[in-house]
């Protein structure tokens, strides 16, 4: 299964609050491998404690379809197509009437898994490595507060990500994840010359070392740590560059696969390091997919 990186919707946020405002899912055990071929539902809930703002909840809600061959014609590669979006409630500002709830990120990408090291044993080692790119459209909403406020904007998203298996180990890393949320459709933050409100722009974001390790306890658990460290507003932005760091417990349960195609994995993530000024968060995310 791939790598789902919730950044694109963190930099959205950013260009109206000037800070990275959503969590990002992050990686979680066992991505980076292709799901069983044809149609799948994958959920990524997420509960937030933010850096300055009140505690959010959402979704990113995903239609995605694997292919069974890729170019090889074999199933040593394989294609993803996805189409999705984010669904949630952020409380919104006091004295104000902006919706708490909204949606953002809608998103169409494409990922593509190729197997450098097939699996020869039981326990031997084997390595996929996925390249994948994602497009986000504006959702043309102006409000200043609430979930969905920031993602009046396209946004570009280019990543990578790699999973090594063996014996016991499942290993998930995302060396860089490279995002770009363009100018706001609308005018959105007022500049330090007191000009009037302008459309901001995020501008250039990164998350390196996005790590998901993991190793079998039982037949049915994985149990392991996630870390990942991100660098928001990094170039051709409008706000001040500022950065992110977290780790906590994870786990990934398969249980439910024989009998239900059902996958599923969780983060308990916490802020080691963050830009002087913003507070340090709580992130517990998840992600279930469901195979046809």
């Amino acid at each position: 299964m791939k790598h789902q990186n919730f950044l694109a919707l963190a930099l959205c946020l950013a260009a109206s609050a000037a800070m990275p405002g959503a969590a990002q899912a992050g990686t979680f055990i066992g991505l980076g491998q292709p799901g069983p071929a044809g149609w799948s539902i994958q959920l990524y809930p997420t509960w937030h404690q933010p850096l300055q703002s009140p505690t959010s909840a959402f979704s990113f809600v995903e239609l995605s379809y694997f292919t069974p061959t890729g170019f090889t014609g074999t199933a040593r590669d394989r294609h993803q197509f996805w189409a999705a979006a984010a669904l949630g409630y952020a409380t919104p500002a006091p004295r104000g009437d902006d919706r708490a709830t909204g949606v953002m990120g809608q998103q169409l990408a494409y990922e593509y898994y190729y197997n450098a090291i097939e699996r020869r044993t039981a326990h031997g080692l084997s390595w996929w490595t996925t390249p994948y790119i994602a497009i986000t459209v504006p959702n043309g909403d102006t409000k200043a507060s609430g979930f969905g406020a920031g993602g009046n904007q396209h946004s570009y998203l280019l990543g990578w990500n790699n999973h090594f298996g063996w014996d016991k180990w499942s290993i998930t890393f995302a060396p860089v994840l490279l995002s770009y949320a363009d100018r706001s459709r609308h005018a959105d933050a007022a500049p330090a010359d007191g000009a009037g409100p302008v459309r901001a722009r995020a501008g250039l974001s990164l998350t390196l070392a996005d790590l998901a390790i993991g190793y079998r306890v039982s037949p049915e658990l994985d149990l392991g740590v996630h870390h990942s460290y991100s660098l928001y507003n990094r170039g051709h932005s409008d706000f001040a560059a500022s950065r992110q760091a977290r780790v906590g417990p994870s786990f990934a349960y398969h249980g439910l696969m024989q009998t239900h195609r059902i996958y599923l994995a969780g983060n308990l993530s916490v802020d080691y390091l963050a830009s002087p000024g913003l507070k340090r968060t709580t992130t517990l995310s998840a992600v279930l997919v469901k195979f046809f």
